[in-house]
This record gives C-alpha cells, structure tokens and sequence, in this order.
C-alpha cells in the first residue's frame, strides 16, 4: 500500500462529508430573515462577529454537523467564513469599503449563489481537509488498521499528555498538558499485548508537497529524535521510538533524518506509515 494514496483518498472523502455539512448550514441561512442575524464587522481587521442566538432553532433544522461543534456554533462559523471570503474577495461586487458595512442580507445572497453552483465549485469553497489535522488522524487510522490488532495495542493521547524529555518519559497531568513542548509530545503509543512493557512511543508529521503550506517543521522532529536519543543513552530498557513522517514530502525528510539516529536504528525509527508498521510487525515473535 502507499501512504500516500491513502492520504489523499481520505482527504478527499473527508472534503465531500463537510460539503455535506456545510450545505446544510448554506441552506438554513437562507432560511433566516435578514434581520435574524446580526454581523458586526471589525474595521481593519478583517474579522466579523455573527450575532445569532436561537439555539432551540438551529439545533431543530441543521441535521448535520461536526460531532465535536454544537449546531449553532457551527452556524456562526460559517457564517463568519462567509463573510471572510466577501470581504477578501467580493468588495466590488457588494459595494463595501469598511467591514462595518457587511451584513447578514450580502450574506445570503453569496450563499444563495453557493448553493446553486455546480459540486465541484462548492468543493472549492468547502471546510479544506488539512486544517483538520485529518492527516495524523489519517496515519493513526493506519496503525490501527495494519498492524495486527490481536498483538499490538494503539493509543491516540491527548495533546501533551505524554512527553520525552530529560532522559524520561513522563505523563502530564491535564492543567500541564498546554504547556507541552511539541517537539517532546508522544502523539501515538504502540504497545504489545504479550509484554505491555514493551513500548513504542511516536512523534507524526505530514509533510505536503512544497509551497502547500504543510511543510515539515524539521526542527521539531529533531528536538523529539533527540529526546529519544537521551532516553535510550540513560535507559536499558523495553521502550522504543518513532518517527512517522507521511506525504509527498516526507520521503525527503526521513533521508535526512535518519542520520540523527544511525547510532540507534534498533530501538528507534523513521519512515512513513507502511515503513513503520514494517519495523513493528518484526517484533511479532
């Protein structure tokens, strides 16, 4: 299998499920009067407050929405989106000068023109994919699913919850877990179901092609590499690292970082999803 492909194929997917969630919210927005919402434009900062507080009645007719977001949050976010994309884009066509001037009536009538053009126009003002961080659930779901399930155990903790850093491993307590180094945060955890103190703590990156705005952070993976480094210099023990890197980019990355640990490719490792699962499945003993 390629990381790759699975990536984009889920992007994709995930791209035409919020199409679906945004036209429901598009289609309740027409449904309001002009003056059910209030918009407060913030003058030279491109930024708006929807003011709309019918709970009751969003919850009744936006049937779809994102599991983690209360109907009428989800609402004025897209709303507020909508007004985004007028100010930067359609000021001519709306007649506006200061974002005081935008309301709630420019923002049906630019909904009403969403909702009636062609799928593949409405895709391209849909929620994008990547600012979901649907690319480490997308490596997560990989674990889960190629490695073997009756052997391994694979956790998704909570940001910061778990970090590498001077010569331990240590477990946060959740009013510290903001506070968290990035570069030192665990964000998967693989351990055997034979020996559960045999251990595989993983830092994932994506890394997209360049100029996408998705490019490795290089500096953070090798904050977390050498973390690890320390670990296994002060500790002989069962607990291994990793680090996945998926994307067009991250072929390139993991080249480069595999010299940081040359010294080490026994307890710790670089690769993509499939390269790591490949390392891992050679424990099954």
């Amino acid at each position: 299998m390629d990381a790759n492909k699975i990536h984009f194929e889920q992007e994709n997917l995930q791209r035409e499920l919020n199409l679906e969630e945004d036209l429901d919210v598009w289609k309740f927005i027409l449904s309001l009067k002009d003056n059910e919402v209030e918009i407060e434009g913030i003058n030279d900062k491109e930024n708006f407050k929807v003011k709309y507080f019918d709970r009751d009645k969003a919850s009744r007719d936006i049937k779809k929405f994102p599991n983690n977001k209360k109907p009428i949050v989800f609402f004025r976010q897209r709303t507020k989106t909508i007004c985004q994309k007028i100010w930067n884009m359609r000021t001519l066509d709306f007649n506006l000068q200061k974002e005081e001037q935008m309301n709630f009536a420019m923002v049906k009538k630019f909904t009403e023109m969403l909702i009636n053009c062609p799928k593949e126009i409405q895709l391209e003002f849909t929620r994008p994919p990547k600012k979901q961080s649907i690319n480490e659930k997308i490596s997560f779901n990989t674990l889960k699913k190629y490695l073997n399930s009756n052997l391994w155990n694979v956790e998704k903790p909570a940001n910061g919850e778990w970090v590498v850093e001077e010569e331990r491993i240590k477990q946060n307590p959740e009013h510290q877990r903001k506070l968290a180094n990035k570069a030192r945060s665990v964000d998967f955890i693989i351990s055997s179901q034979q020996n559960p103190n045999f251990k595989f703590y993983g830092f994932a990156k994506f890394s997209q092609a360049k100029g996408s705005g998705q490019g490795l952070q290089a500096g953070e993976a090798k904050t977390f590499l050498n973390e690890c480094k320390d670990y296994c210099d002060a500790n002989d023990d069962k607990n291994h690292f990793f680090c996945l890197i998926d994307g067009i980019e991250g072929g390139k990355a993991v080249k480069k970082l595999k010299p940081v640990v040359r010294r080490y490719n026994d307890r710790i490792y670089i690769g993509n999803s499939f390269e790591i699962i490949q390392k891992i499945s050679k424990h099954e003993v």
